[in-house]
């Protein structure tokens, strides 16, 4: 089954999820991806993808989620401020000129995202600030944090501030971490953590060091599309499908023909398996037919061929995935995956493996896989002196 992770991604990453050692078991793993907007799609939806418009017309609002880790908490208030105050009058009153800006990131592309937001001078300042958060994120989701937190001045925006602080981590997670957490706890304890992109970091940041009861609590109101979407996200990471769907129908009442609603639908439909994934790859598929290809839309597919068995398809999108980022970590696992159902070579397998440990030695799957392997390493020597086994011969053999 499939198993979301960090946005990387969204960054970046916006990162498309991810379970590292059932995606070293060889089960698919879900990339991650949102987006806050889309055009409606074209293709009739099934099921998962169509709802209901005369109920949800009728029907009284659905109720906030519930924190997956702690008990109910009360109905949280509108969001509120100046922000939220430009977006709302903004959408009522004028075009989006961010829409499709947000869409290239949530899908992945980019660098079409920098080339647009580069393209888009005729904005209002609060516009500009916001446009230079989603070229930074797409600048973080190629890898590129020294630019990132080169370019961010101490003194900019609270948004901004949070992506120079995303760039320094996701560069040295390792010596960056205790900092990190402990900017993010000052942050939410404050007047900055009322900006929906402050809480969105800390929440990533808060995820990736397994803060989890954290990471949910640093985005429970849910302010934004992104944040709801990360939320479902969370909850498929912690096994509570139940939650995430919940939190879908909520995204289907808001904008059911958002591209983050079909995105979200998919990520719970590869997690459950059975009927639904068709309407995933249907989905991913016709996002690339609007959109065109990127890593996570074409991971997106390969994860769906994967849940129906169809190897061949979905070495052809990851193929086509490599082509663009030879590096990328989400294809890489899911290449492994992929190349141990078609019954590969070890070598071949091995050979991802090690691209994947070389390029992205502090990734969550690394990490992981790196822990198992040391305590096989450590049972299988302890194994071999108590039955009086000289591992030199066995390696001769």
């Amino acid at each position: 089954t499939a198993k979301t992770a960090s946005l990387g991604c969204f960054l970046a990453s916006a990162q498309a999820i991810r379970s590292a050692l059932k995606a070293h078991a060889h089960r698919p793993e879900a990339h991650r991806c949102a987006a806050e907007r889309a055009a409606s799609i074209s293709r009739p939806r099934g099921p998962l993808l169509r709802a209901d418009a005369a109920r949800r017309a009728t029907a009284p609002p659905p109720p906030e989620p519930a924190h997956p880790l702690a008990r109910p908490r009360r109905r949280e208030t509108a969001r509120t401020g100046p922000r939220a105050r430009a977006l709302r009058v903004r959408t009522m009153a004028e075009p989006d000129e961010l829409y499709t800006l947000r869409n290239l990131f949530w899908l992945g592309s980019f660098q079409k995202c920098i080339t647009e937001g580069n393209n888009l001078n005729r904005l209002t300042d609060e516009l500009k600030v916001e446009r230079d958060e989603f070229v930074y994120r797409s600048y973080i989701g190629q890898g590129q944090y020294a630019l990132v937190h080169g370019e961010i001045e101490d003194d900019a925006a609270p948004n901004l501030q949070a992506v120079k602080l995303l760039a320094r981590y996701m560069e040295n997670p390792e010596g960056l971490k205790d900092e990190a957490v402990l900017t993010c706890g000052e942050w939410m304890s404050s007047k900055a953590g009322a900006d929906p992109t402050v809480q969105l970091v800390a929440a990533l940041v808060y995820q990736r060091e397994d803060l989890m009861n954290e990471a949910f609590k640093a985005i429970q109101k849910g302010q934004t599309m992104e944040q709801k979407a990360l939320w479902a996200q969370f909850c498929l990471q912690i096994h509570r499908p139940d939650v995430a769907e919940a939190q879908l129908k909520k995204l289907e009442a808001e904008d059911e023909d958002a591209t983050l609603t079909q995105l979200v639908a998919a990520w719970v439909a590869l997690y459950k398996g059975g009927d639904g994934v068709k309407e995933a790859a249907y989905a991913y598929e016709e996002l690339i037919d609007k959109f065109g290809e990127s890593l996570t839309l074409l991971n997106g597919v390969a994860v769906a061929k994967l849940h129906l068995r169809e190897y061949d398809e979905a070495a052809e999108a990851l193929q086509k995935a490599m082509g663009k980022k030879h590096d990328d970590a989400d294809t890489l696992i899911n290449m492994i995956t992929c190349a141990a159902h078609q019954g590969k070579e070890e070598k071949e397998i091995f050979r991802y493996h090690t691209l994947l440990k070389t390029a992205h030695p502090t990734h969550p799957y690394v990490v992981k896989m790196n822990k198992a392997e040391a305590e096989f390493d450590e049972h299988a020597a302890k194994y071999l002196e108590q039955e009086g086994i000289d591992p030199e011969t066995l390696e001769k053999k």
